[in-house]
């Protein structure tokens, strides 16, 4: 009841919060079709070479932001879903849960250089910096892969309490993951390869994406039930809920701006949230979108949001075409 009452008292300042951000300032600027249909999970930007990386189905697809096309496919891939980039700019490592293993790419010339067997259906992924590990999570066995990316070899493995979506890592030490079917978050030193601590989301169904803000030690989980709850680093406190759209899967946050972005999937919105001060929060634009637009990247040169979807045009049966949209300030 204490949880509850903090979190009504917390929920009623944010209403009355007033936003800094502009209302209406964002909008979708540009539609691009890809040329692909089916389906489709984590997208991942570098900004100094304007490539967005999308998983979709058996491969990835590569899009230029600058010229606005897809510039190259990388196939031979079973399922794909996350994607992290290397910080020295050469590698990309895809978890494909179809054929239970992280492929490992090289980012110049997008051929496949090897591949490392993990769980089943290995999804999102983190790369802890501190350690220089990559944290892989596996939905389907419900457990957690370390790999030393030195070796590009597995060097511990650890069971979860449930299925894990969307890893955050705080630059020290830990890798924060929500656990979707009990409406959990774990931390996890990263240097003992170990969970250390485990709190149950109050008001929150089903916590999907997660977004951290590494300065003031906060991250934002987005739940089914259109809500995103802060918690605070590094005791794992849950401090704050804040009114999303319904159905939302990925969440980012922009540092420059101090915004929050949600990407709604149930009802095709945008949820923009300004963070007023690490503690207060406030919902200050929401975008209509696409129906089923729920993965998200941000370009953190430009503060652009790209969204995935089916395109809403789209006739007759079967996978619809793929559309990529570019919602900018």
């Amino acid at each position: 009841m204490t949880i509850l009452r903090s979190l009504a008292a917390a929920s009623l300042l944010l209403a009355l919060a007033a936003p800094v951000h502009a209302a209406g300032s964002y909008h979708v600027a540009h539609t691009y079709q890809l040329g692909v249909s089916g389906g489709w999970d984590y997208m991942t930007l570098d900004a100094s070479t304007h490539t967005l990386y999308i998983a979709q189905g058996d491969k990835v697809v590569v899009f230029d932001t600058q010229s606005g096309t897809v510039s190259a496919t990388i196939p031979g891939m079973a399922h794909t879903h996350g994607i992290v980039l290397s910080p020295d700019g050469k590698t990309a490592y895809v978890s494909d849960g179809g054929a239970g293993v992280v492929r490992i790419i090289d980012r110049a010339t997008l051929q496949q250089t090897g591949k490392i067997a993990v769980g089943t259906n290995p999804d999102g992924m983190a790369l802890e910096p501190v350690t220089g590990h990559l944290f892989v999570f596996c939905g389907k066995s419900k457990d957690l892969y370390v790999v030393d990316l030195s070796t590009n070899s597995v060097i511990a493995q650890l069971p979860l309490p449930g299925k894990p979506e969307f890893p955050v890592a705080d630059g020290a030490g830990n890798v924060y993951d929500n656990i979707e079917d009990l409406h959990q978050l774990i931390k996890i030193d990263a240097a003992q390869n170990k969970i250390i601590d485990t709190i149950t989301f109050e008001g929150c169904e089903s916590p999907s994406g997660q977004a951290i803000d590494v300065a003031n030690k906060r991250t934002f989980s987005v739940c089914d039930n259109g809500r995103m709850t802060v918690t605070e680093l590094p005791k794992v406190k849950q401090i704050a809920m804040v009114t999303i759209g319904e159905g939302p899967d990925a969440a980012v946050f922009d540092p420059a701006q101090k915004l929050i972005f949600s990407s709604n999937g149930d009802v095709g919105t945008l949820s923009i949230v300004q963070e007023l001060k690490p503690n207060e929060y406030s919902l200050v634009q929401t975008v209509k979108t696409a129906p089923k637009g729920r993965t998200l990247a941000l370009n953190s040169a430009t503060g652009d949001i790209y969204i995935v979807a089916p395109d809403p045009a789209a006739t007759g049966a079967g996978p619809k075409p793929l559309i990529l949209l570019d919602v900018s300030k």
